[in-house]
């Protein structure tokens, strides 16, 4: 109910995570302002006191605050200058941007990709991190035009949600290399955490998942969806 609360948790189950992404919000329009609220009014982000209410927190407990936000490209000029003005925020340390191809994401075609970007760029600190997640599945890379966005990011976050896939660990991290082994930047999977409906996410495939990102792969570092 409370950042507190989240802190507590990741303290006594997981002291091994170094960093929490919060999701921010949704083209230009703040997280904790979209649909009916946040029903948990501590954790909203509705504003610039949050995200340093967010960070002040964390910071206090040695975690990181990054930021996570669903770029729509409706208004690339807005969304770009909400997401700047959210990330210049003392403590932020990196931007992940959640792009995919399903309704509620981008729907801004290629043309404002650039567009959108530019502006962001603009707005940030040269050295600003910006990531961008994605669904790894080899029949939605194109849809997303990803070499539209290769210019202005740093990493890729490939959601690698086995359970989902109806697949192994080994099997859903082969797949995301070989869909963007050769974009050229460094990968850090997003590993499932969730028990979705109609799948069994078990501790021994969690377990198996990230030794195999991590050894296999050798991957800088991963992420868990979600808390």
């Amino acid at each position: 109910n409370t950042i507190d609360d989240i802190i507590g948790v990741l303290q006594e189950f997981a002291p091994a995570v170094e960093a929490v992404w919060v999701k921010i919000g949704e083209a230009n329009e703040w997280m904790g302002n979209i649909g009916r609220g946040d029903p948990k009014p501590d954790l909203a982000i509705r504003g610039f006191a949050d995200i340093d209410r967010w960070v002040g927190k964390l910071a206090a407990a040695n975690l990181e605050f990054h930021a996570w936000h669903i770029p729509k490209g409706i208004n690339p000029t807005a969304e770009a200058d909400f997401v700047a003005q959210a990330c210049s925020r003392p403590g932020v340390r990196s931007l992940i941007l959640d792009v995919e191809p399903f309704t509620g994401y981008w729907v801004g075609g290629r043309n404002n990709v650039r567009p959108f970007m530019t502006r962001l760029r603009q707005g940030l600190p040269t050295d600003f991190h910006i990531g961008m997640s994605v669904d790894p599945r080899p029949w939605h890379f194109n849809s997303i035009f990803p070499q539209e966005w290769r210019p202005y990011i740093n990493s890729i976050h490939p959601q690698t949600y086995w359970a989902d896939f109806s697949q192994t660990p080994d099997a859903a991290l082969q797949m995301v290399y070989n869909t963007w082994g050769n974009y050229g930047l460094p990968i850090i999977p997003v590993l499932q955490g969730y028990q979705g409906p109609g799948n069994r996410l078990t501790r021994e495939d969690m377990d198996r998942a990230r030794v195999v990102a991590t050894v296999t792969y050798k991957a800088p570092g991963l992420s868990w969806f979600r808390f």
